[in-house]
């Protein structure tokens, strides 16, 4: 079971056309930062029962090797801009269901 920040980092890549790798990768161009910005994003506003926990700003920055402060500005700058990306859906994709724990435990 993939992580949600896997998952919707393959997904942005593919929406933004770059890959996955570019956009964990330090590149600060316009082209990924926007992208990553609205995983970050994506990531942070995960809330609810079928979610483990809400992913935190130093959670996200020790996957995308960042610092909090770092996230916080990246997600203030995405709501800003209206960057979004699809929500995962758990009922139709229960697959995702319980991937925060990967993230969480370092599965």
């Amino acid at each position: 079971m993939k992580p949600n920040y896997q998952i919707l980092t393959e997904r942005a890549a593919a929406i933004y056309k770059v890959g996955v790798a570019e956009l964990l990768g330090p590149s600060r161009e316009r082209r990924l930062a926007w992208p990553r910005f609205a995983i970050w994003a994506a990531l942070y506003d995960m809330r609810g029962p079928q979610h483990m926990s809400p992913y935190s700003t130093t959670m996200i920055g020790r996957v995308f090797d960042r610092d909090h402060s770092t996230i916080v500005s990246g997600i203030r700058r995405a709501k800003e801009l209206g960057l979004q990306l699809p929500r995962l859906d758990v009922e139709r994709e229960p697959h995702i269901a319980g991937a925060t724990e990967a993230l969480m435990f370092g599965a």
